[in-house]
């Protein structure tokens, strides 16, 4: 897990990382 992200992008991190990155 990268950086801590908001509860909507940490859902979508815990689906798919490169999702979180690109959230982050």
């Amino acid at each position: 897990m990268p950086k801590p992200l908001p509860q909507s992008a940490k859902t979508i991190s815990k689906q798919d990382s490169p999702l979180g990155q690109l959230a982050s």
